[in-house]
């Protein structure tokens, strides 16, 4: 019954369920694992874990407990001990693809990715299907610089099941990277807004071959990408789509075109603001005086790993402390609370539901990113679209962070105007925005010399 309730989404009532299952039989190693779930998505983490680690000591090898577990430890920042867990698994089940995947996805967190792709290779040896496996290995890949083999591992999200409902449902031929000699081309946008302003330079590409490309995208996009030199024609996603000769994904062409660290497309600006819309928002910035930097310090919060990129904004107090500095505000939508919730203690101009108030996104944004001196924004399509403008911007990121972002490096060879700011330790959002502030101070200083 427990379980008809968690399939008709009923948690508490399944939650009951389970509770009921250990009245009647406490060593039920199997309802402590699935309690257990329900609660850690409850945000229960100290219950969850208790019937976790019960569920362990009535059947120790247990892998679903074990997995679940190790995934608690890491939503909880014990990462270490999730990796120690999962070790002690396989000691067990040295030939489970699953424990593999986990441990391999953990190792990541920890910074460890040359280890985790070792496990991940383990994973889809034993399970060549294994679609998370391969999956979650070109995202290691790619984070080290591997893009020959991190590509052709990318093509395996459409199998995973966070991918499937979004997949393109191609009634043509897909494009496998032969000629295209003058063939009209499909092409899909796929995944969130700062993923096609990343990846819609490579349209660039394909018109070299002569194509003529259709772009089944966005249509709150449709606007700030209409005058982008790589495309020939638009349709909104949800619209009947056109007769064309093949069709692809947006974040299929660096595959498909063979595209290395050394060969990526990074010439900016490939996107630009309407004109009189900067002139709109020069003039509404001519009464603030100073170094206008513009902020954005929220992302998504339905994306899977939005805590590890989003920043309080109390953390850009030092930036508005030095002398001639006005924080601009470029958020929207969820963030903005903090705003007023700061107020006291330091100043951000706010133009509030001025920005992007109509169907089109990014419109304004890309117009006052134009009358900025500096963007400072955590990872999200803000910074994108910033970076695809030619912008000057510096991105804080975590100290494990996104895949797009590489190792270990200040710089990005997707946006030359980009500088990164990374995490040292864990968490730790004060000493990165210190160096901020250092770094911001020393441009102001030099700015009123020029003067």
């Amino acid at each position: 019954m427990g379980l008809i309730q968690i399939r008709q989404n009923n948690p508490s009532e399944a939650a009951a369920c389970f509770r009921s299952c250990l009245k009647i039989r406490p060593e039920f190693a199997e309802a402590h694992n699935n309690l257990g779930v329900i609660l850690a998505k409850d945000k229960k983490s100290e219950l969850a874990l208790h019937h976790f680690d019960a569920s362990l000591y009535y059947r120790p090898k247990y892998t679903d407990a074990s997995i679940n577990r190790a995934r608690l430890l890491q939503e909880s920042g014990k990462i270490a001990e999730a990796v120690e867990q999962l070790r002690s698994s396989l000691v067990n089940e040295p030939s489970n693809a699953n424990l593999h995947v986990e441990l391999g996805y953990a190792l990541m967190r920890q910074g460890d990715f040359e280890e985790a792709v070792s496990h991940y290779e383990l994973a889809c040896q034993l399970g060549p299907q294994h679609a998370e496996a391969h999956w979650n290995m070109a995202m290691a890949m790619l984070t080290l610089g591997d893009f020959q083999s991190g590509w052709k591992e990318y093509e395996w999200r459409w199998k995973c099941s966070a991918f499937a409902p979004f997949a393109p449902a191609y009634d043509r031929p897909k494009w496998d990277g032969s000629p295209l000699d003058g063939k009209t081309v499909l092409l899909h946008a796929e995944q969130g807004f700062g993923d096609t302003i990343q990846f819609i330079r490579f349209g660039l590409l394909l018109k070299k071959q002569n194509a003529r490309i259709v772009f089944h995208c966005q249509s709150k996009l449709k606007r700030l990408l209409s005058k982008f030199e790589g495309i020939d024609d638009w349709v909104s996603v949800g619209e009947p789509t056109p007769l064309c000769d093949v069709d692809t994904s947006l974040l299929s062409l660096p595959g498909n075109l063979g595209t290395t660290l050394d060969t990526l497309p990074a010439t900016v600006p490939y996107l630009h603001a309407e004109v009189p819309l900067v002139e709109y928002w020069r003039k509404e910035l001519e009464a603030i005086k100073g170094f206008k930097v513009g902020i954005a310090w929220q992302g998504n919060t339905g994306y899977q790993y939005d805590g590890q990129r989003s920043i309080p904004l109390s953390c850009f107090e030092p930036l508005a402390k030095i002398p001639g500095v006005r924080l601009i505000s470029l958020q929207k939508g969820a963030g903005i609370e903090q705003i007023s919730a700061n107020s006291n203690r330091f100043e951000v101009f706010d133009f509030g539901s001025r920005i992007d108030s109509g169907e089109d996104a990014f419109v304004d944004s890309a117009a006052l990113i134009t009358a900025l001196d500096l963007v400072i924004g955590c990872d999200s399509a803000i910074v994108h679209l910033a970076g695809a403008m030619g912008a000057p911007v510096w991105l804080p990121l975590a100290k494990v962070a996104d895949w797009r972002w590489l190792l270990h490096r200040e710089d990005s060879p997707w946006y030359p105007t980009i500088q990164l700011f990374r995490q040292s330790k864990m968490g730790d959002w004060g000493s990165v925005f210190d160096r901020i502030a250092k770094s911001l101070a020393s441009v102001c200083d030099a700015r009123l010399k020029e003067k």
